[in-house]
């Protein structure tokens, strides 16, 4: 939704959505596959569930600012979720160890399953995160 106090869901519902929607069916008629980042910039919250009616193959949103897990967030949407990372500097994905990477990867893995799952970030990672530790969650991944 709009990132503004006075942007209700009504707001939302009104001006947004319809033109959303015309966009993404018509984009969804070119391609099959689309996803939606719902986006949580500063730890800006959603009503993540509020994206449900907006027809992707996959969705990704912040799950540590809205506190939605990747397995709910299947349950949401009934579809493929990215995710999992908070993208913040000084967090687990920038500051934790190799053996703390792998082992929430694993983690994520567990709780939602492999299927319909892509592990990530909840939105842009820092630019300065060391290669390697991407590699780390890649690899833990298999």
């Amino acid at each position: 939704m709009l990132q503004h106090p006075e942007a209700d869901e009504a707001f939302h519902d009104k001006w947004i959505v319809p033109s959303d929607l015309a966009i993404l069916n018509h984009i969804n008629q070119l391609w099959k596959y689309n996803m939606l980042h719902i986006c949580g910039y500063e730890h800006y919250h959603n009503n993540v569930c509020f994206y449900a009616k907006y027809p992707c193959k996959a969705y990704n949103w912040a799950t540590h600012t809205d506190n939605i897990t990747m397995k709910q967030g299947k349950e949401i949407f009934a579809a493929c979720v990215c995710g999992g990372f908070d993208n913040n500097k000084g967090v687990l994905i920038d500051k934790g160890t190799i053996e703390e990477l792998t082992q929430y990867t694993k983690d994520i893995i567990k709780d939602a399953g492999r299927e319909g799952l892509i592990i990530g970030a909840d939105c842009t990672i820092p630019s300065d995160i060391d290669y390697a530790r991407l590699c780390a969650i890649r690899d833990a991944g298999k």
